[in-house]
């Protein structure tokens, strides 16, 4: 399952490419401080770090002798000096200088709409990737596990049964306890620090001389699947932002990624269950090469077009749900920019502009995304999960 490289120089990679480019060098597009400026005989950047930002701040405007300015002149947060709600597209703010120009108009606050288009591209995509990232690190394995090992290849005895039981307890307290308390960096960390111990101790635990049993591992998982496909995404997306006390772009993307993992791991078992019945898995088997090897490094590079044309749909949807919560006020900090922020701005109708330029930036960039996965579909054979 190679691509061909020709998908790489299709348009809707291109397309993808400068919404990518765009969200990387968004403080350098759009920015209220100078790049570059000369102040007090020193050099300074205050657009691109903070540190400078504040001895810009604090010198005298007059000691500035040069400033390189970005093309739009604002920030996401900058308002209007002279107060301007509402401005309409190509108004000025009573500069003749091209940087003061509101491209896109302004919101019901006077910011700059263009400079929260640029800046909510970058949070759309943040949350978009690591949302998808976060998925693929739970559903990629557990879909390869599910497919390769089946019902009838993981044997297990009963203290392990008794320690997942226990250690599932544990895990569910730290959960809905401890998320109140700790960043989402932190939480994720020690989540990742009690599944190792787990698996450490399960496999001690394993060695013990006594009756063993086969987990029907494939039987088990698939019924969570089905559960979790039972009840609304958005119900359950709510419901996991309201465990965390503060809003935060990374809460999203850590909820968004923990309900997106089901579905890739559906769609990993089903393609694994295919792949493994090739006459080279088989052969390798037969040869005694270890499990994980096969996995590793004969059914995982088979899989990843297809890991990457699933991919392309997942980040699809993980940025209509951002826009969906942003829209309803949910998540996200108040600062943050978003287009779903603007889309609920455009609500009074009041702003035509408010409306238009967001909705069009998501329709392009999830037709695009749409159209790179059908690409890869198309090419080999394979049918996206919708």
């Amino acid at each position: 399952m190679s691509m061909d490289k020709n998908i790489w120089n299709s348009w809707p990679f291109w397309i993808l490419s400068g919404y990518i480019l765009i969200a990387v060098m968004a403080p350098v597009i759009a920015n209220d401080k100078p790049l570059l400026c000369s102040c007090n005989g020193k050099w300074l950047m205050p657009g691109l770090f903070k540190s400078e930002a504040r001895k810009w701040m604090l010198a005298e405007p007059d000691s500035c002798t040069f400033e390189w300015n970005t093309i739009v002149g604002y920030g996401p947060q900058t308002t209007d000096a002279e107060g301007k709600f509402y401005s309409k597209p190509l108004s000025r703010s009573g500069s003749n200088s091209i940087h003061k120009i509101h491209w896109l108009g302004t919101d019901r606050l006077g910011r700059d709409v263009l400079a929260n288009l640029i800046y909510g591209a970058r949070t759309s995509l943040l949350i978009g990737f690591s949302a998808v990232l976060l998925a693929f690190m739970l559903g990629i394995p557990t879909g390869l596990v599910m497919g390769y090992y089946y019902n009838d290849k993981i044997r297990f005895n009963v203290f392990q049964l008794l320690f997942y039981l226990i250690s599932g307890s544990i895990f569910v307290y730290i959960l809905f306890y401890f998320s109140q308390f700790l960043k989402t960096g932190h939480f994720a960390i020690l989540s990742i620090m009690t599944f190792m111990v787990v698996v450490i101790i399960s496999g001690i635990l394993g060695k013990l001389s006594v009756r063993k049993y086969f987990l029907p591992l494939d039987y088990i998982l698939f019924r969570v699947i089905e559960v979790r496909k039972s009840i609304p995404g958005l119900l359950l997306l709510l419901a996991g932002l309201s465990l965390f006390s503060k809003p935060s772009a990374w809460n999203v993307i850590f909820i968004i990624g923990l309900l997106s993992w089901t579905e890739m791991a559906r769609f990993i078992r089903a393609e694994t269950l295919v792949v493994k019945n090739e006459l080279y898995i088989m052969s390798a088997r037969s040869m005694g090469i270890s499990d994980f090897n096969i996995i590793v490094k004969y059914i995982l590079p088979a899989l990843m077009s297809s890991i990457i044309m699933l991919g392309c749909f997942s980040i699809a949807g993980a940025v209509l749900m951002e826009s969906t919560l942003s829209f309803l006020g949910i998540g996200l900090p108040v600062e943050a920019a978003s287009w779903g922020k603007m889309l609920a701005e455009a609500r009074d109708l009041r702003a035509w502009w408010l409306a238009f330029f967001p909705g069009m930036l998501i329709f392009i960039l999830i037709m695009v995304l749409h159209s790179l996965s059908q690409k890869i579909s198309t090419q080999n054979n394979t049918l996206p999960v919708t």
